[in-house]
């Protein structure tokens, strides 16, 4: 009866001094994802989550290990008294493991996958063979080569197809400009309104006979579109970073949590099992 009073109390000891860890670890990681969210740039980065989330991690250790090293002491020597032969100096508790490599593993797992690995990684894998057939040879084939050159139709004077120069594209009633201007998954392209459209082709249509002012309308319309597309893009890179900083933080709260179910079980282990002189 006293040994089941002993581990009930052990017991209920290292879970008020767990769940005093993981409150003071998810404040810490709160102030770690507020640092995070002011440059989005660092949330997908799993070096900077893992130097950000070393501070934590040591107060965590030191936490548990103040709140628990007194009572897993008092526990194995109670238990170690009752051997004989027993050495006062090994009368002590095995030292946890430092929960900075694991919370960091968690973070880097959270994190999206690289898009630039997948290419690489789809770029490395052989193409399928391609047939053997042989490229005819010969007179005749030569003179088949010519025969198809000739009924070619002629380039224009200029040697360009109107409207090669263009870069962008117009799709129902919208602009969309070169991929460039908004890379990544966000937007494969940036899209003005469609009433823009329709002002900047009337301004194309009426700018010969117009004066400089038209100019000047027409340059503060194009720069409050960028200014928009410029919003809009800075809108959806921070929401991503606080949807991937959300995730990263889940995972290593859970991280946490199951290092202090593993520290709470190796520690009535250690006080159950005892040691032998």
């Amino acid at each position: 009866m006293g040994s089941d009073g002993a581990a009930g109390d052990l017991r209920s000891r290292l879970v008020l001094a767990g769940m005093d860890c993981a409150e003071r670890l998810s404040s810490q990681v709160d102030g770690v994802i507020e640092r995070a969210l002011v440059c989005p740039d660092r949330v997908a980065d799993p070096a900077w989550w893992a130097a950000a989330l070393e501070g934590p991690a040591r107060e965590f250790d030191d936490g548990w290990d103040r709140r628990c090293g007194p009572v897993l002491r008092r526990t194995a020597a109670t238990r170690s008294l009752l051997h004989r032969r027993m050495i006062v100096m090994e009368i002590t508790h095995a030292p946890s493991r430092s929960a900075g490599p694991v919370l960091a593993a968690a973070a880097a797992a959270a994190l999206p996958r690289s898009g630039a690995r997948a290419r690489r990684s789809a770029s490395g894998r052989t193409a399928p063979a391609a047939s053997r057939i042989p490229y005819p040879t010969g007179p005749r084939a030569r003179a088949g080569r010519r025969a198809r050159g000739a009924a070619r139709p002629a380039r224009s004077a200029g040697g360009r197809v109107p409207g090669a120069g263009i870069t962008g594209a117009v799709v129902s009633g919208a602009v969309v400009l070169p991929g460039g201007l908004a890379s990544g998954p966000v937007l494969s392209g940036s899209v003005l309104s469609g009433s823009v459209l329709s002002g900047l082709a009337g301004a194309g249509r009426v700018l010969p006979a117009a004066g400089p002012g038209l100019l000047l309308v027409l340059a503060g319309l194009v720069l409050l579109a960028g200014a928009g597309i410029a919003a809009r893009l800075r809108a959806v890179r921070a929401a991503r970073a606080r949807a991937i900083a959300v995730r990263v933080r889940a995972a290593v709260l859970a991280a946490a949590d199951r290092e202090l179910i593993r520290r709470t079980l190796d520690a009535e282990r250690a006080a159950g099992t005892g040691r032998a002189g």
